[in-house]
């Protein structure tokens, strides 16, 4: 469950990269997050996102709650940090950890420019003849997840922000998200956000290496139809995603914004 509630939680941090190359000053944002499967809450989380100084630095926490206790007790911790300018996002170094019960997960990535320098996983990947090999050339050009969501942040309100593909690599996985415009949305009610429209982005997953093509999961998420990302303007010029959602076997995950302060 973590590993679906972290690739959503990537997609819903609230990101202030639209402001980060506008302004001189520095931007802070900070909020909380649920995740729920339909109406029932698995996961809550916090975040802080801060650009200043041409400089961005991402954090996140989030921990099981509610009925996900009852399945996986564990919490998930995730950062991204990296120079910045109007148009160009550049990481320079993203971890995540994952725990479960006594299970640890925990990846770090060393970017130059968008080319990965080194990558620790913690424990090692077991050896799997399923999975796609890895090379050299599937870690150029690439974000990682919450860098990803910088980019896809920077813009003026409108469609247009659906209109483009992602390529993320989270250290373990090599992946394309494929965003396409689906529709406008009122939304309103949420502390931080005045009324208005959110701009809802389809999403399509495309595992491009590092997968294993049998897995249940990859081949779920390569055929479900549904997976979205809401995107609204926040103020102060910050496009910010609000709300992302994903079907499953269980029902729908959603992961949402229930606090934002922007400073």
């Amino acid at each position: 469950m973590w590993r679906a509630v972290l690739f959503l939680w990537s997609a819903a941090l609230l990101l202030i990269g639209g402001a980060g190359g506008q302004t001189a000053d520095p931007v802070t944002l900070t909020g909380e997050l649920t995740a729920r499967l339909g109406a029932i809450p698995v996961a809550v989380g916090s975040f802080e996102a801060v650009v200043a100084d041409g400089l961005y630095r991402i954090s996140g926490h989030g921990r099981t709650a509610g009925v996900g206790r009852l399945f996986s007790d564990g919490e998930a911790r995730v950062e991204s940090t990296g120079p910045l300018s109007q148009s160009t996002i550049l990481p320079s170094d993203y971890r995540h950890e994952l725990k479960e019960r006594r299970d640890r997960d925990r990846v770090e990535i060393a970017f130059d420019g968008q080319q990965v320098a080194s990558i620790s996983i913690v424990p090692p990947q077991k050896p799997r003849r399923d999975r796609v090999p890895l090379g050299a050339e599937h870690v150029r050009g690439v974000l990682d997840p919450l860098s990803a969501v910088m980019q896809l942040s920077a813009g003026p309100p409108g469609p247009q922000l659906c209109d483009r593909t992602l390529p993320i690599f989270d250290g373990e996985q090599r992946y394309d998200i494929e965003l396409s415009f689906k529709r406008e949305e009122r939304v309103g009610g949420l502390s931080g956000i005045d009324s208005g429209t959110a701009y809802v982005c389809g999403i399509r997953y495309r595992p491009v290496a590092g997968h294993r093509p049998a897995k249940s999961a990859v081949k779920h998420l390569q055929k479900v139809d549904g997976i979205e990302v809401w995107l609204a303007n926040v103020g102060a010029g910050v496009v910010a995603p609000i709300q992302a959602r994903v079907p499953t076997p269980l029902g729908q995950l959603i992961v949402s914004a229930t606090r934002l302060s922007l400073q």
